[in-house]
């Protein structure tokens, strides 16, 4: 059985050096590639480096709140998840803004869960208005409280090709009938 098992090898291996071989590779954009085989040294498989949305983003938040501003915020933090289904949530850090007539507005941290890709818009989208989503703040000399953005509340969040990223956020807090802008450009 081992003569017979090493006569077949010793044939096969006769047989591939006598007829030329190639090895042809077929790409994703519908191309072939075609190598001669003596030509190939090696073949290796590397992972390749997955260019990821998730992690900490840092850069100025600007604030325009009840028309007035821009009051900005140096040096805050947007942190993006990405979720089973696709979807990535988005968390701010506590941010004071300074200067304002009304006197400092504190905004502690909040997440905004499940934005969907809209390839209409090229980024992230949630409406939130329905999600019960409650911001915690202090606005100037008033206790801090909670207010919930039930007449307004979206973001959207794109990337840039340099690794960058826009946070859009718009909202109404409580009973407020004044809009809050804020827009946060932000790197890695």
């Amino acid at each position: 059985m081992k003569k017979i098992f090493l006569l077949l090898v010793v044939v096969l291996t006769v047989a591939s050096y006598t007829h030329a071989q190639t090895v042809v590779v077929n790409k994703n954009d519908g191309t072939s590639v075609t190598f001669n085989a003596s030509d190939i040294k090696s073949i290796e498989f590397s992972p390749v480096a997955e260019n990821t949305i998730e992690g900490a983003y840092i850069g100025k938040n600007s604030l325009i709140a009840f028309g007035l501003g821009p009051y900005n915020v140096e040096n805050a933090t947007y942190t993006i998840s990405k979720n089973a289904d696709g979807t990535i949530n988005v968390t701010s850090s506590k941010e004071t803004y300074t200067g304002t007539p009304m006197g400092n507005i504190v905004l502690d941290t909040y997440t905004i869960s499940n934005l969907a890709f809209d390839a209409a818009k090229n980024a992230y989208f949630r409406d939130y208005r329905n999600d019960g989503i409650k911001f915690t703040c202090k606005l100037g000399p008033a206790p801090e409280g909670q207010y919930e953005a039930k007449k307004l509340g979206d973001m959207t969040v794109s990337f840039d090709e340099q690794g960058g990223v826009t946070i859009l956020n718009n909202y109404k807090l409580g009973k407020s009938p004044a809009a809050i802008h804020a827009t946060f450009t932000g790197k890695k």
